[in-house]
């Protein structure tokens, strides 16, 4: 009866939210990542995808969070640190290759 799954709840015998539904309350269940990770819902969504990153190892990100039945979106890594310095520095801010040169030598930029 619903007064033990309540007791049985209290004493850490069954999840909270298995008494919510068992009690038909509006309830989902908090996942850690790990959880998230090994979800079968979310790995036949494809939520999460590996992918290389190009500092030479696997990454598990997000996937595209919208779906749509004729495009494939293209997902790939987040930049690494410094990945863009060259344009910035020199590109955009105008800066002189033995000044940035320097910086780079110095540790200051990366």
């Amino acid at each position: 009866d619903t007064t033990s799954w309540v007791l049985a709840a209290a004493k850490g015998r069954s999840s909270t939210f298995s008494v919510m539904c068992l009690l038909r309350r509006a309830a989902a269940p908090v996942l850690s990542v790990a959880d998230l990770l090994d979800d079968p819902h979310y790995r036949a969504r494809e939520t999460f995808i590996e992918v290389d990153h190009p500092l030479g190892y696997q990454e598990t990100i997000y996937n595209a969070y919208v779906k749509l039945s004729r495009s494939v979106p293209r997902v790939r890594p987040g930049p690494w640190i410094g990945q863009d310095n060259d344009r910035v520095f020199l590109d955009l801010l105008g800066l002189d290759e033995e000044r940035y040169q320097s910086l780079k030598d110095a540790q200051i930029i990366y």
